[in-house]
């Protein structure tokens, strides 16, 4: 096999690897929707957990584990639940959560807004 073909053939991996990822978060997006809908009776964090996920409340708490916790990298499937900027979430459902994250920040800087949050949140998780 000369050069062209192993990169034609290493590029046709690499969309395939792809296309593949991206019809799991579909299938994951979906999956979510039909959480929602179908179990009207239990908790969005039940029904996760019912699903396989552990998840993670991003909270200002003083016992809140760091972002940067290998024990997050390492959960199969996590979920990220995150609140609305200035409330956040709500206190049962922090506690329903499997663990109450925070991201640390710089000395004065006391939070960041959701969207900022949720992103710094998903690098950092993202898989390696």
């Amino acid at each position: 096999m000369n050069k062209g073909q192993e990169t034609r053939k290493r590029n046709e991996q690499i969309r395939k690897e792809r296309h593949e990822r991206e019809r799991a978060e579909h299938a994951a997006q979906l999956a979510a929707l039909r959480l929602v809908r179908d179990h009207p009776d239990s908790t969005p964090v039940e029904r996760l957990r019912a699903l396989g996920f552990k998840s993670a409340a991003l909270a200002l708490r003083d016992d809140a584990i760091s972002i940067e916790d290998p024990r997050l990298a390492a959960e199969e499937k996590l979920a990220l639940v995150l609140g609305a900027e200035g409330d956040g979430l709500a206190p049962d459902t922090i506690a329903a959560c499997d663990y109450s994250v925070r991201i640390p920040m710089s000395h004065g800087v006391d939070s960041l807004n959701v969207a900022a949050a949720g992103a710094v949140a998903f690098w950092q998780l993202r898989a390696k």
